[in-house]
C-alpha cells in the first residue's frame, strides 16, 4: 500500500548565514553566528568568549594547536597581542 506523500513548494532564493566556528580530530566545535563583516575586534571577542570555553571542554588541559589561514584578520596587531598573552 502507497504512502500518502507530503510536497511543499519552496521558493529559490539565496541567503547567506554568517559564522565561525572550529574543528578539531575530537569533533566539530562551537558554530558562532555573526552579523556583517568580520573585523579583528570581533575576532578577538570570538577567540576570547567562544572558542576558550568550548575548547576547555573538549581538552580540558588546555594544550591545543591554533591554525590559521591567512586571513589579515587572524594576523592583526589586536589578535596576535591577545593570542600572545
Amino acid at each position: 500500500m502507497l504512502q500518502p506523500a507530503v510536497y511543499v513548494h519552496l521558493q529559490a532564493q539565496w541567503s547567506r548565514v554568517h559564522c565561525w566556528g572550529w574543528i578539531s580530530h575530537k569533533g566539530a566545535g562551537v558554530r558562532h553566528p555573526m552579523e556583517g563583516h568580520l573585523d579583528s575586534l570581533q575576532y578577538q571577542h570570538i577567540l576570547q568568549n567562544v572558542m576558550v570555553p568550548s575548547v576547555w571542554m573538549l581538552y580540558p588541559d588546555g594544550i591545543i594547536h591554533l591554525q590559521q589561514d591567512h586571513s589579515s584578520i587572524h594576523y592583526s596587531c589586536v589578535v596576535q597581542e591577545w593570542l600572545s598573552q
